[in-house]
């Protein structure tokens, strides 16, 4: 596969994804043995997104809280995040389930499923296991469809 190239060479994606790295690294380590866990950190030319979760909900607080400490990390690590905007938030119900986690704390609402042959599949949360989840579609009683986190390509709350 060729791939191509970027105006600046190929250190853009190496310097994108070892800030990934790197900020999700420091910020699992702070969340780790708490309540809170790390969804998604993502960067998009100058802006660092993170998303943190629990199974009650985020305060603002603790994402201002992991936001200071983010940036007192990182400047011990000598890296100048005065040129990026970073955002820390709770990823809302528009945002892909991704981890088991995620899954769980959404046990009981309504999901729409994109697997891995593009088929759209709906219905209520049943379960959630270490190896998939089972949606619940018309009658609780019938229509159980286990699905493996290997063929969800896209799940979503249904709002």
């Amino acid at each position: 596969m060729h791939r191509k190239k970027s105006k600046r060479g190929d250190k853009v994606p190496f310097f994108i994804n070892k800030m990934n790295g790197i900020v999700e690294k420091i910020l699992k380590e702070k969340v780790a043995g708490t309540r809170l866990f790390i969804v998604e950190v993502s960067l998009h030319n100058n802006k660092i997104e993170i998303f943190v979760d629990s199974d009650s909900g985020v305060s603002i607080d603790e994402c201002a809280s992991l936001n200071v400490y983010l940036h007192r990390r990182l400047e011990e690590l000598n890296m100048d995040i005065d040129n990026y905007i970073v955002e820390i938030s709770s990823p809302g119900l528009d945002r892909d389930l991704k981890e088991i986690r995620s899954f769980k704390k959404n046990v009981g609402r309504s999901l729409r499923v994109r697997n891995s042959q593009n088929r759209y599949i709906s219905g209520k949360l049943g379960m959630v296991f270490e190896d998939g989840i089972i949606l619940l579609a018309g009658n609780m009683n019938k229509n159980k469809e286990l699905i493996r986190y290997t063929d969800i390509k896209e799940a979503k709350a249904a709002i």
